[in-house]
């Protein structure tokens, strides 16, 4: 079970969305972390820049370049994240999308073996894409469905 804080109304927030898919996908694990640009800076779910670094694996400034943010990670028993950054501005769009790119490739190259074949199989299907000014990874046990719910929902 977890348990996420949001923002009401109609409109494209990234924790609206993720809140969304968490919820309608099956099989969601329990959040080890959930980080969100509307947290207060002062709490845990936002993301400084030093962790922001650790996740990325790199010098990556997502207040800066994303106009909002929401990241789910799984328990850590599991290889389970869902990074939805929304791109302050089209021209910021590929160094979120190598940021991105960055971080799946370091799960698969470093974190995969570390798994059972059934979580290795879930890492090694991890997928980045975008659209309009959204740039999102997903590792999910469905991310064809996990696709689908995001492109409704922006």
């Amino acid at each position: 079970m977890c348990l996420l804080l949001t923002s009401c109304g109609h409109s494209a927030k990234t924790s609206d969305m993720m809140a969304r898919l968490v919820t309608e996908l099956p099989n969601v694990p329990e959040a080890r972390m959930i980080f969100y640009s509307d947290a207060n800076p002062d709490t845990e779910n936002f993301m400084t820049q030093e962790y922001i670094t650790t996740i990325y694996y790199q010098d990556f400034e997502l207040n800066a370049l994303c106009a909002e943010y929401a990241v789910f990670m799984g328990s850590s028993s599991t290889p389970y994240e869902i990074h939805i950054l929304k791109s302050r501005a089209t021209s910021n769009m590929p160094e979120i999308l190598s940021a991105l790119q960055t971080r799946k490739d370091l799960l698969q190259s470093k974190h995969a073996a570390a798994y059972n074949p059934e979580a290795y199989d879930v890492m090694m299907t991890a997928k980045v894409f975008s659209k309009e000014k959204f740039a999102i990874l997903l590792v999910t046990t469905d991310n064809e469905t996990a696709e689908k719910i995001i492109q409704k929902l922006i």
